[in-house]
């Protein structure tokens, strides 16, 4: 089944028909260190400004299996799955780093960051083997889309509410 998508020539020895389904889970982890230093201006340690864990799935079925047109086997084989993830999420806060600010650790600045979206590839394939060799070949239509957004909130301005919001989104 899935050999429509990776190797069609592997449709070749079908022998029955068979649905196959998979899946796939993405796991992102990603740490940022800064800095942190006490009142005397000493070193104290690298502290994690932004931790990101993100989990995403990606999915797939094909179905695969045998014609028998006399004497030529054939094998043929319909798939969908993913081709091209763009799962990505990014988020931050920046804290203030002064120890005699109040209150203390303040957020100053929220920033993220993602990336959404897949292309899917629906393919199709065909195969026959002669004297031990197989030969296959197949198609693919890829759809899908991607689309990013981006947004910066900004805590210590001085307008009534002490925030704006800078964001922006494409795809």
């Amino acid at each position: 089944g899935f050999s429509t998508f990776l190797n069609p020539a592997g449709l070749a020895r079908a022998t029955q028909w068979r649905l196959d389904a998979g899946g796939a889970m993405l796991r992102h982890d990603e740490e940022r260190y800064s800095p942190l230093y006490d009142s005397f201006d000493s070193f104290v340690v690298e502290k994690s400004i932004a931790s990101n864990q993100h989990t995403w799935l990606e999915t797939g079925f094909a179905l695969g299996g045998r014609l028998d047109l006399g004497d030529v086997p054939l094998g043929l084989g319909l798939s969908l799955a993913d081709r091209m993830p763009f799962g990505y999420e990014f988020t931050e806060e920046v804290r203030d780093p002064d120890v005699f600010s109040t209150p203390r650790d303040n957020i100053l600045e929220e920033r993220s960051y993602e990336v959404d979206g897949t292309v899917r590839a629906l393919s199709l394939g065909l195969a026959s083997e002669y004297d031990r060799v197989s030969v296959g070949a197949s198609v693919h239509y890829n759809f899908g889309d991607r689309s990013e957004s981006w947004l910066v909130r900004d805590n210590l301005t001085t307008d009534g509410d002490r925030s704006f919001d800078a964001s922006s989104e494409w795809s």
